[in-house]
């Protein structure tokens, strides 16, 4: 998943920890693509909602950005030992991906 954390309507922390806190999405691996500042504060809460990644609009590197696509949609999760185990595979074949973008390109 690939997440801004600043959208209309809709504070972008806030779908960060309710993905988190459904077991059904819990292990998504979550791209943040942001032009938020971040604090130190908001850098643990991402820290501690295992985030892979943190990209800053502006400084992208459309070549990092690919890998970093290509990393997460074959991700394996590691298991966490606090919560039950979940089974968790491999993304196989081309991946399923969903863009929800609130700009229109011109």
């Amino acid at each position: 998943m690939i997440l801004d954390l600043m959208m209309p309507g809709i504070d972008g922390f806030e779908v960060l920890r309710t993905i988190r806190e459904a077991e059904q999405t819990s292990h998504i691996p979550v791209l943040i693509l942001t032009a938020k500042h971040i604090t130190k504060e908001d850098l643990n809460f991402l820290k501690r909602n295992n985030v892979h990644q943190l990209i800053q609009k502006g400084d992208v590197n459309r070549d990092e950005l690919i890998k970093t696509i290509e990393h997460l949609t074959t991700y394996e999760p590691e298991v966490i030992v606090e919560k039950p185990a979940v089974t968790k595979s491999k993304i196989l074949g081309k991946p399923k991906i969903l863009i929800v973008e609130d700009n229109v390109d011109k």
